[in-house]
């Protein structure tokens, strides 16, 4: 690891600055007419639950509690309105402050690249890292839009910085704050909840591989910490399912089932349009699934489809209990089947998108980062700089994605972490061993 001084505060904002601005131009002046990103409002109802969080009436979707959604981002919508106010006639504009405090979290995502490849390589690499941070098209695509897309961003680049410093320090001050940020990111989406393992597991490896002692205090620590935060809401979700559900957010299994739809060589091979089409026959999947147990997926008027399943706790843990079955006993009886889905969806997680154009071009851009950081990593390694926490943070999210449901969307709010290693890749050099000795870099 490098032993560069610390960065002057002026760099550091400028790079902060230069996200912030960049994202309030894509935000407020650039996206809203750019007619080749297909726009819907709120699409995932995170705002019409913070909206009801606002008006008093509890983590809801309009009919009593629900657990479809993880807290974090509906709890900062409705904390954003208290301080701005919300005007159901403008309901559209009321979310202009939600969007500039993205923009916020858009600057400070710049701002932690920035300070981790500094950490890692050096000045020059980490200042072209967070000037492509600030640029990148999948870094900017959910700041101006009601969706935790931007959140996640934020809190899944601090879990790599945070797991790199406990990662290198396992004691107990990095151990609880690696589970803090955790702890806030599956709060955030619950995927993050189990990564503390497979990290503590790479340290013990490390220790063990270098004959240095386990550590046990620092891995309890991000553990508990994790546990802290999350407990009291999966406790929250217990209650109001009847003890019927302990997770964070609900319809997993639907996800993975609808995964299934989604390993379709039509879709994976771009031969038809993924927007609306997959949407469509995932539901249809369901449909079928559902009636098995005896479960309306929608509601119906004179014979026609004129909404979803009602929203109420009742419903929504009667689909989660038939639709785990069904997950299960897929995964049981069908591994191959399974298989095969989580070795296209590893794939998927990075460039389907709407259209086989979109599709091409979110590609493009997925393949230059990843291949600017598999040469990051790899000048890294020939350098002493140990990157294994990065590395694990983003095949981390693209398995997990990759085993329930995997299309590009979900990979966005990794491109920070593989920007830190792809700047290294364009602007890094190789050491020698005589460099690496007289910079004090920690070979692997």
């Amino acid at each position: 690891m490098g032993t560069n001084p610390k960065p002057s505060n002026r760099t550091a904002f400028i790079i902060f600055l230069i996200g912030f601005i960049l994202a309030i131009l894509w935000s407020f002046v650039i996206f809203k007419r750019l007619l080749a990103i297909h726009q819907i409002f709120d699409m995932d109802s995170f705002g019409r639950i913070g909206e009801h969080i606002y008006h008093g009436d509890g983590f809801s979707l309009g009919v009593g509690p629900t657990m479809r959604r993880a807290p974090l981002y509906p709890a900062i919508i409705a904390l954003v309105f208290d301080i701005f106010g919300f005007n159901p006639v403008h309901r559209i504009q009321s979310y202009n402050p939600v969007f500039f405090l993205q923009c916020v979290f858009a600057g400070l995502t710049c701002l932690i690249v920035y300070q981790m490849a500094r950490q890692l390589f050096s000045e020059k690499v980490a200042i072209l890292a967070g000037v492509l941070c600030a640029i990148w098209p999948q870094c900017l695509r959910y700041v101006p839009v009601v969706d935790d897309g931007a959140t996640d961003m934020l809190l899944f680049t601090l879990i790599a910085w945070l797991s790199l410093r406990f990662y290198r320090e396992p004691n107990i001050k990095n151990g609880v704050l690696t589970g803090l940020v955790i702890g806030l990111g599956a709060l955030a989406k619950p995927v993050p909840f189990l990564f503390p393992y497979p990290l503590i597991a790479l340290i013990w490896y490390r220790n063990k591989r270098e004959r240095k002692p386990i550590p046990f205090a620092g891995p309890i620590a991000c553990v508990v910490m994790v546990l802290v935060l999350c407990l009291p809401w999966m406790a929250r979700n217990y209650v109001v399912s009847n003890g019927q559900f302990t997770g964070i957010s609900s319809n997993a299994s639907g996800e993975f089932l609808r995964g299934y739809v989604n390993a379709q060589s039509k879709y994976f091979l771009l031969r038809d349009k993924f927007q609306g089409n997959w949407d469509w026959e995932a539901n249809q999947y369901e449909v079928g699934i559902l009636r098995r147990f005896g479960i309306p997926f929608f509601t119906y008027k004179n014979g026609r489809i004129v909404g979803g399943m009602k929203e109420s706790i009742h419903n929504e843990v009667r689909k989660e209990k038939a639709e785990n079955i069904v997950a299960i006993n897929d995964v049981l009886h069908h591994p191959l089947i399974f298989l095969r889905k989580f070795i296209i969806q590893l794939f998927t997680f990075w460039y389907v998108v709407e259209t086989p154009a979109k599709s091409l071009l979110v590609g493009f851009f997925a393949i230059l980062a990843i291949a600017g950081a598999i040469r990051g990593v790899l000048i890294a390694r020939s350098s002493g700089v140990d990157v294994t926490p990065l590395v694990a943070v983003v095949l981390y999210f693209n398995i997990i994605y990759a085993a329930i449901l995997a299309f590009a969307r979900y990979s966005m709010p990794l491109y920070p972490i593989l920007i830190t290693l792809a700047a290294n890749g364009i602007a890094g050099k190789t050491m020698s061993g005589s460099e690496v000795k007289k910079n004090g870099v920690c070979r692997q």
